[in-house]
């Protein structure tokens, strides 16, 4: 049915910039004493319900009541272009940034209007249906709701709405907390601000400010139902002056989150909780596809998420980081190697000796790998010792002396080796060895050989060494420390060739006919002199001076050596020469009889 065009009507309101035609309307109702603005509507042929959703026809009715131009009119009010947006200025907003039910106002505006023209006056801007849009642009005050009326026919009725509005309820805002708003008027303007936020859908734009703001100004575990209207001003102008510098500084920011947490907040709920929960549940809308995206794979190039698990409702096909124990096993490395490599590399840290793990970066597939590679090769000190057949504590003292590199210390000084290096030492002493070497008699292992030579394992090695004393080993290539065998006698002689003048206790007795514990003796009551020793010897490494033990050879003779020289049984000739009153020398200990050269020679 065609309807006749409408005329300005004798009793009218001027437009407000921005001003929807609802509010229009109202103000007309209102001043031509119309009970409301549905029954205006009736009055004048227009239909009520498509005025409310933006119907260009009846927007052009109401302009033409008001005697102005539909243009702007249709602009600030807004209308579906689509099942899912509504058209407002230049942006098509999706329908969930608008408040369609609860409608909200200026205070500041109100008593003005009120003041200067009456009942009439009140107006309703199309902006402030965003709930994005929560102050006055004029006057920098928050936006109050305006008391529903008795029916909710008479939702869009706002200059009747206004009579149950508390004018007096004024809340100014700082101009710095209303930046994310300037922003969005500027793109409902038609003059953005040329940053990322652009790329962006216009709802999309401003949720995310107001969420991730919602995250930095209130913590992970604020909920959206209890923020109030000002936080949420407040949050939304942190996002945006966050958020405007690209996504880098989103991702930046959520890492210094995490790093903020401490220790024992290793999840990512647990620092972003409330802003990747409104997130997930942006799936249903593709405009939020590229942030969820982002968020998605900052989260697991950061944590540690299973293959299988599901992120902002998005499957994770492939784990990119790992624990420490987790990816120790999967990787095959030491947990406790690897646990020192991180802390190396500043992956992560600890307080104190034991305290809790703090991770920096969890480590990732690649870093792993690296490290896998590195200490392939790589023994920590127990192990070392075990590859080497000795006791951990000798593997100190030949790491000590040198005889064995490191590769480091882990916690606690906890050495660590690389198998190379243990085999380098092997290696050395694979070099003593004479294949053509026939076994001796008194061949022992080089453990064993020490209490029988009455050294020290480190003064061995350094006899071997320094004396080119031949090894004999049978285990093949994979000999190990205990594998190697040697003659005692050789190491008793390279220990007196050790100082000048000196010869080995073993080499004493020999040379007096008694037993190494006899030459001991003799020594302790000082009838021979101990040589003096060089700076590697122990205390248990004793030798004897060459030229005491010439002069007591001229003094004194065994019972063994003067029965050799007669040809006399050794015991028939003592018995006999203590009837004849010869007594033995007497000094300290069990030893060996010895007499007088004066006392046998007389008799």
């Amino acid at each position: 049915m065609m309807l006749s065009p409408l005329k300005p009507l004798p009793l009218t309101v001027t437009p407000v910039p921005g001003e929807s035609a609802t509010s229009l309307a109202s103000r007309i109702a209102r001043k031509n004493g119309t009970a409301s603005l549905q029954s205006f509507c009736a009055d004048m042929s227009i239909s009520y319900r498509a005025l409310k959703v933006g119907d260009p026809v009846e927007i052009e009715r109401v302009a033409a009541l008001a005697g102005c131009a539909p243009t702007k009119l249709r602009t600030w009010t807004p209308h579906a272009p689509s099942k899912t947006n509504y058209q407002l200025g230049a942006e098509a907003p999706r329908f969930t940034a608008y408040s369609r039910s609860t409608i909200r106002g200026c205070p500041k505006c109100a008593a003005e209007a009120l003041s200067e023209q009456g009942a009439h006056g009140p107006f309703h801007l199309g902006a402030w249906q965003l709930t994005s849009i929560r102050t006055c642009a004029r006057h920098s005050c928050m936006l109050i709701e305006v008391p529903p009326p008795s029916h909710h026919k008479h939702s869009y009725d706002f200059a009747r709405m206004v009579d149950n509005m508390d004018i007096d309820d004024i809340q100014f805002v700082a101009e710095e907390a209303r930046s994310l708003e300037r922003y969005l008027l500027g793109r409902l303007d038609g003059t953005p601000a040329g940053c990322w936020l652009d790329t962006l859908e216009f709802h999309v734009a401003a949720q995310l400010c107001e969420n991730f703001g919602l995250l930095m100004t209130q913590g992970p575990k604020a909920t959206r139902a209890e923020t109030t209207e000002r936080q949420w001003l407040e949050a939304g102008a942190a996002g945006y002056d966050l958020l405007r510098n690209g996504p880098d500084q989103m991702v930046a920011a959520l890492e210094e989150l995490r790093m903020e947490a401490g220790p024992g907040c290793h999840t990512y709920g647990a620092i972003a909780g409330s802003f990747l929960t409104w997130l997930s549940q942006r799936e249903d809308d593709a405009a939020f596809n590229h942030i969820r995206r982002i968020v998605f794979d900052y989260i697991l190039r950061t944590y540690p998420v299973l293959v299988g698990s599901t992120v902002l409702r998005i499957r994770c096909d492939r784990q990119q980081v790992y624990s420490l124990r987790k990816g120790a096993k999967a990787y095959g490395i030491d947990e406790r190697m690897l646990r020192h490599k991180l802390l190396e590399r500043g992956d992560i840290s600890r307080t104190g000796k034991s305290g809790a793990i703090t991770y920096r970066r969890y480590p990732s597939r690649e870093t792993l790998q690296e490290l896998a590679d590195e200490t392939n090769g790589l023994l920590r000190g127990f192990d070392a010792a075990d590859y080497l057949a000795v006791d951990i504590h000798l593997l100190r003292i030949f790491v000590v002396v040198g005889l064995v590199k490191k590769a480091g210390e882990m916690a606690r000084n906890a050495p660590y080796f690389r198998r190379e290096d243990l085999d380098a030492f092997l290696g050395r002493l694979n070099r003593q060895t004479r294949p053509e070497l026939e076994p001796a008699n008194d061949e022992v292992s080089l453990i064993a050989a020490t209490p029988a030579c009455q050294c020290s394992t480190l003064e061995l090695l350094h006899l071997i060494f320094e004396h080119d004393i031949p090894l004999r080993c049978v285990a093949g290539a994979d000999a190990r420390f205990n594998d190697f065998l040697i003659s005692v006698e050789r190491v008793k002689t390279a220990i007196g060739q050790n100082s000048a003048g000196a010869i080995s206790m073993s080499e004493a007795a020999g040379k007096l006919g008694v037993d190494t514990a006899t030459i001991r003796n003799l020594m302790n009551a000082g009838y021979l002199t101990a040589a003096p020793k060089s700076q590697k010897s122990s205390e248990r490494w004793r030798v004897v001076d060459e030229a005491s033990v010439t002069i007591f050879a001229e003094h004194y003779i065994s019972a063994t050596d003067l029965a050799r020289e007669l040809r006399r049984d050794p015991a028939n000739l003592c018995r006999e020469l203590y009837k004849n009153g010869v007594e033995p020398l007497i000094f300290n200990g069990e030893n060996r009889i010895i007499f007088r050269r004066r006392d046998v020679n007389d008799r």
